[in-house]
């Protein structure tokens, strides 16, 4: 009789550690998916215009810029409707209209079309964050982020 306790025992102790250790495995798996954020202070640099210091947004080799307040600084009319999920404007005269509709993942700008995707962009502090490759890419400006020098930089052409 008690060989069959100990064996009863032995049993659901193997259960519980496999079951615990699944569990434990399983969560790692859920918090890797996580990226690391961090919210640093740089410069935006435009060489016509000056500098002036903005909050980007690096998740592991990517980097989120407040949107409108690039365009705000650059002096490019843009207007977000209340639910920030659209920016519309354009850049120096009104035939260079843009729009950025987020609801339909898409990003216009005069006749050039590009896919916006749901990871290219997000709120925070009530803020538009964008990824610089859809700047780069939509208004073909030349914009990086310069680490090294904790800056942005959009070069005029």
């Amino acid at each position: 009789m008690m060989n069959f306790h100990k064996k009863f025992l032995k049993r659901i102790f193997i259960k519980l550690i496999i079951s615990f250790s699944c569990i434990l495995i399983s969560n790692l798996n859920v918090f890797g998916q996580f990226e690391k954020s961090d919210t640093l202070a740089v410069d935006f640099y435009e060489s016509r215009i000056g500098r002036t210091e903005i909050t980007v947004i690096k998740k592991a080799n990517n980097v989120f810029i407040p949107i409108t307040e690039i365009f705000d600084f650059l002096r490019i009319p843009n207007d977000v409707n209340d639910t920030k999920t659209m920016i519309t404007g354009f850049v120096i005269t009104p035939d260079s209209a843009y729009e950025i509709n987020f609801e339909k993942g898409k990003g216009y700008y005069k006749d050039y079309t590009i896919n916006i995707y749901k990871e290219d962009y997000f709120l925070y502090q009530n803020k538009i964050y964008i990824h610089e490759k859809i700047v780069q890419n939509l208004f073909r400006w030349d914009i990086k982020f310069n680490e090294k020098k904790v800056e942005l930089v959009l070069r005029s052409k």
